[in-house]
């Protein structure tokens, strides 16, 4: 080897970096081993805090779990008491509801007092929890059927309330068709008596006209015979009141009548007069003379005279204004009146015969 100095070297130089290596090999797995065990100390203290963990857990589950499921329990029964005001609200009686609600508030105070037991209870096992539960649970159920009978025969009461208005309205609409029908009936009833009434009265007057065409020669014949008497009562009137007024003429001092200016101014006299005490310009030629002629009042003669004059005084006034037409006419010699007052008289005359005949026709119907 000292023969050989170069060979030496290299292989000098080849231990020392095997050396080298060697160390630093050592040192990385002294580093890994180092940091292995720290990654082991901290794995098997968080086993430690995960085993504390779950024994606390078990321990706090153990002890409070009951009291909480219990407490859950207990908060579903108080939102089912929201439910039972609820359908207690629905209840019309007030002493039923009254009631109810007593038992339903001393329910919720119950509850309340038990949550508040539970809470604060230390030494409270579950047995007593689970007892607790079960009273309440009882006695929510026992109220809640309570309330829904109570809310049933209400409903079972207006159900039959109703089915009693129904019937009620049913039997006032059968009575009612009843009535309508009994109506219709007696509707028909009174028309086939209207129209039996009316076919009489058809008859009748069928009949009645027959024998008026039977006899209405013999009516015509009547009816001459009732003119004749008729002119023969008028030409005995005229002499009359030609007599009556020629003795009124001669008592009053009047030998001429003026035809336009006297009766005019004698017949607003006489108004005038009449006005104050009598009106006597609606009576009759033949109520005037039986006035005159059987009266003991001076003034109701004086007043009756007056009327006359005045009449008579218009009377010729009328003749001698119509006495040149009346020449010229034949028709003037049968003409005892104004043709107003015969007029008027005809009006009078033919509204007396319709009235007549009206009443004829009621009597018939």
């Amino acid at each position: 080897m000292k023969s050989d100095p170069e060979n030496l070297a290299n292989l000098i130089k080849k231990v020392k970096k095997w050396l080298i290596m060697s160390r630093w090999k050592k040192i990385q797995w002294c580093a890994l081993s180092v940091v292995k065990l720290k990654n082991k100390i901290v794995y098997r203290r968080e086993c430690i805090l995960t085993i504390q963990k779950n024994m606390r857990m078990h321990l706090v589950k153990k002890k409070y779990g009951p009291k909480i499921k219990v407490i859950s329990k207990i908060k579903s029964l108080q939102s089912q008491t929201e439910s039972m005001k609820n359908i207690l609200n629905q209840i019309k009686s007030d002493r039923e509801q009254k009631i109810a609600q007593e038992s339903l508030k001393s329910l919720v105070n119950h509850i309340d007092t038990t949550i508040g037991k539970i809470k604060n209870s230390s030494i409270i096992n579950e047995n007593q929890i689970n007892q607790a539960y079960n009273d309440l649970f009882n006695a929510c159920e026992r109220d809640f059927r309570k309330i829904k009978s109570l809310l049933e025969n209400q409903k079972n009461k207006e159900e039959q309330e109703r089915l009693r208005r129904i019937q009620d309205e049913l039997l006032k609409a059968q009575k009612q068709k009843e009535d309508d029908e009994k109506k219709k009936i007696a509707d028909e009833n009174l028309r086939k008596q209207k129209l039996e009434i009316e076919t009489r009265r058809k008859a009748e007057e069928s009949n009645f006209q027959n024998s008026n065409k039977i006899s209405s020669a013999d009516s015509e014949k009547k009816i001459k015979d009732e003119d004749r008497q008729k002119e023969n009562q008028i030409a005995e009137q005229e002499k009359r009141d030609h007599d009556l007024a020629l003795r009124l003429a001669t008592e009053m001092g009047i030998t001429d009548v003026d035809p336009i200016k006297s009766p005019a101014k004698s017949s607003s006299t006489s108004l005038t007069n009449i006005k104050g005490k009598y009106d006597l310009s609606k009576w009759k030629y033949a109520e005037l003379r039986d006035a005159i002629n059987t009266s003991c009042d001076l003034e109701l003669l004086e007043a009756c005279r007056e009327e006359f004059h005045r009449r008579l005084k218009v009377y010729h006034a009328w003749k001698s204004k119509n006495k040149k037409q009346n020449n010229q006419s034949n028709l003037s010699n049968n003409e005892r009146a104004p043709a107003s007052v015969i007029s008027v008289n005809e009006n009078s005359y033919i509204n007396n015969s319709i009235s007549r005949k009206n009443n004829r026709t009621l009597v018939f119907s």
